[in-house]
């Protein structure tokens, strides 16, 4: 008896207290709720909570942020609305004390996320000015990653999503010397290609290329521009013609014959688009040669990089003194394969073709 008359004793005075507390909430908020929140209130109070953990919850929780908010709230219409669809839910004899002063929590939800957005972004923003060394490094760092991001997805792009701008590139394949000791490829050497070409059975065309630096000397300042010196079957290989002029005949190959080719972009950029440019000497490394075409606009030939550093000219392969050395993996082969061929067929015809060479 004693123990109940305790209890229902601090029942009493947390009920008065409660009831002043209801005196923060505008006139209009409690007309509506406050018979309800003290019934509420009255259940939760008696599953005989810590005193201490039920005031603290009760006014840090829920009075604090909630009377704020039902003094800003202008629209008690809607927050009616949204307080009866909460409680319909429930059974009106067993409302929890956490469903009745939850109220204004589902107002909030309509309102709250955008008021909690712009609180972030306000502390964000101070915070930042607070540190700018801090603030200045890391958006150095974010745009250096990005910066990276972009570039690399725009390689990747270019190599593996995008189809090459040339015909039936779909039959197109680079040949890759591979070291079986070490593991990984790379590029192959000169006489491995001449041996590929004439021994295989799967591709229609087979041509070899490496890039080199040419310095241009014509006209009033000098020109240093990424060139490659390639087989003449290289475009047959590409499939493509010049818009002006010839490419590479076999004879030239290896020659020394000094004779160039220009991209349209060097030609459009460097020599004004010249009509009489094809024929007559250009100065390439201090030397004459003849310009015997100028290739289409728009063409940039196919590297397994990429073409974030494309060709602007093409001179004949070069004897160089390391061309016929089989320890020498500096060219580039590119060919196409025949009609009906897969890659995989292709590949068993150089494995066998590699075999050979080893057997001799």
């Amino acid at each position: 008896m004693t123990a109940q008359r305790q209890r229902h004793g601090r029942s009493s005075w947390g009920g008065r207290i409660y009831r002043l507390l209801l005196l923060l909430y505008p006139r209009q908020f409690r007309r509506l709720y406050a018979s309800e929140m003290i019934r509420a209130f009255g259940h939760r109070h008696a599953q005989g909570r810590s005193a201490v953990r039920f005031w603290g919850w009760l006014l840090l929780h829920d009075f604090a942020p909630t009377v704020l908010l039902a003094w800003k709230s202008a629209r008690p219409a809607t927050a009616a609305r949204y307080r009866s669809d909460r409680f319909a839910r429930g059974s009106r004899t067993t409302r929890s004390h956490g469903d009745a002063l939850a109220s204004l929590s589902t107002i909030r939800g309509s309102r709250i996320p955008w008021a909690d957005f712009a609180r972030d972004v306000r502390y964000a923003g101070r915070t930042l000015t607070r540190t700018p060394g801090v603030t200045l490094l890391t958006v150095l760092i974010l745009a250096l990653g990005i910066g990276a991001n972009t570039a690399i997805f725009s390689v990747f792009k270019a190599v593996f999503l995008e189809p090459l701008p040339l015909p039936q590139s779909d039959e197109l394949t680079f040949i890759w010397n591979r070291n079986i000791r070490r593991g990984g490829r790379g590029p192959s050497c000169f006489p491995d290609f001449r041996d590929w070409r004439a021994q295989n059975r799967t591709f229609e065309a087979m041509g070899a290329f490496g890039g080199v630096y040419l310095n241009l000397t014509e006209g009033d300042e000098p020109l240093r521009i990424r060139a490659a010196h390639a087989t003449a079957s290289v475009f047959d290989v590409l499939g493509v013609q010049p818009a002006v002029g010839r490419t590479f005949i076999p004879e030239e190959d290896l020659s020394g014959i000094p004779v160039v080719l220009l991209s349209h972009t060097l030609w459009t950029e460097r020599f004004g688009t010249r009509p009489d440019l094809v024929g007559n000497t250009i100065q390439v490394n201090g030397a004459p040669h003849t310009v015997i075409g100028i290739m289409p606009e728009g063409f940039q030939h196919p590297t397994p990089w990429g073409y974030s550093d494309p060709y602007q000219a093409w001179i004949p392969i070069r004897n160089d003194p390391w061309v016929q050395r089989r320890s020498s993996y500096s060219y580039q082969v590119i060919a196409r394969l025949r009609d009906g061929v897969s890659v995989a067929t292709a590949q068993a015809d150089l494995d066998q073709v590699s075999m050979r060479l080893e057997e001799e």
